[in-house]
């Protein structure tokens, strides 16, 4: 069993989903610590700090990543507006 998991590890995702992926860590990365800091700012490092930060993650992760989703074209577009072409 562990064997699988490593082969399925090692297997790269085709470049095509590259933006889903890209998205996903992401979004993980700075849902973290952006609610790691907000709950610490709120109420210190309190008994039972990690499984709150969990919950608040999850929720914040939850509704983070389809904006995002919806997003990423718009600010595409808009960059693309006022940056200077190669």
């Amino acid at each position: 069993i562990i064997q699988t998991l490593i082969i399925l590890l090692m297997k790269k995702i085709p470049h095509k989903f590259r933006m889903i992926v890209f998205v996903f860590f992401m979004t993980i990365f700075i849902g973290l610590a952006l609610s790691g800091l907000l709950l610490f700012r709120e109420l210190g490092f309190v008994d039972g700090f990690l499984n709150i930060w969990m919950d608040r993650f999850l929720t914040m992760w939850l509704t983070v990543v389809p904006v995002v989703v919806v997003v990423i074209p718009l600010v595409n577009f808009m960059t693309n507006k006022v940056v200077a072409s190669k």
